[in-house]
């Protein structure tokens, strides 16, 4: 029950922030990174780089999903490495976009892709391609 009220909570917590002066994010972490910082961190730190910032993806992805009345099974064991992909060919295509764009387009057709499976009586999702 608690977790129902979480995304209500923080629904009715978020305008308090709207007149703060100094305007906080609505989100924190590695998708606030653009994608042109994305693409340096990752020449520079390699793998360690995507793994965080995918990490953070996994969990912004799955706040979208509980935080929605349509919820639907986003995720199978053999995904990651194709949404890691996904988001680095994102970045690499629109450099001046932010990490959380890719992020929330692959969260739509992650969406979409599963309710659809649903629809058609299967549990799992078919995952995007890489472009």
């Amino acid at each position: 029950m608690i977790f129902k009220m979480v995304p209500l909570a923080l629904m009715l917590a978020a305008p308090a922030y709207a007149d703060d002066i100094h305007d906080p994010p609505f989100a924190i972490g590695a998708g606030l990174q653009t994608c042109d910082s994305f693409n340096f961190m990752k020449l520079k730190f390699g793998f360690d780089m995507e793994l965080h910032s995918y990490g953070w993806a996994q969990g912004y992805m799955s706040a979208l999903n509980f935080s929605t009345k349509d919820k639907v099974p986003l995720d199978k064991p053999d995904d990651s490495r194709k949404e890691m992909q996904f988001l680095s060919a994102f970045c690499d295509r629109n450099p001046n976009a932010e990490y959380m764009d890719g992020v929330l387009q692959l969260y739509q057709i992650k969406h979409r892709n599963a309710a659809e499976a649903l629809s058609n009586g299967h549990a799992t999702s078919k995952q995007p391609d890489r472009d």
